[in-house]
C-alpha cells in the first residue's frame, strides 16, 4: 500500500545554537546560512548541503556541524514517519 496522503514537514524540537569561530566574532560577521537537510524517520539528520550564500570565516563548517546535532519531530504521511528534505537556517548574531 502506497502513502498518498500530504506530506507533515519535520518539525524542529531542539536546535542549539552554532558557536561562533574567533576570526568571525573579531570581524563582527553576522549573518545566516541556509541549508537543506534530509530528516530520517527517527528524526535524525542525516544530510546536508548548503544552498544558500557562504558567510566565510568558518560560519558555514559551523552551521553545518551544529544542524547535525539538531533533532526533529520526523516528517509524516497519512500518520507514518517518513525521511523528508527540508530546509532550515542557522543565524549567527553576535
Amino acid at each position: 500500500m502506497a502513502l498518498a496522503g500530504p506530506l507533515m514537514p519535520p518539525r524542529p524540537i531542539d536546535t542549539p545554537d552554532p558557536e561562533y569561530t574567533e576570526q568571525a566574532r573579531q570581524a563582527k560577521l553576522e549573518g545566516t546560512v541556509t541549508l537543506a537537510i534530509v530528516v530520517n524517520k527517527q528524526g535524525r539528520v542525516k544530510k546536508v548541503k548548503q544552498v544558500g550564500p557562504r558567510l566565510g570565516m568558518g560560519l558555514d563548517e559551523r552551521a553545518v556541524k551544529t544542524v547535525r546535532k539538531w533533532k526533529f519531530s520526523p516528517a509524516t504521511r497519512d500518520g507514518m514517519p517518513v525521511s523528508a528534505r527540508t530546509e532550515v537556517q542557522v543565524s549567527f548574531r553576535l
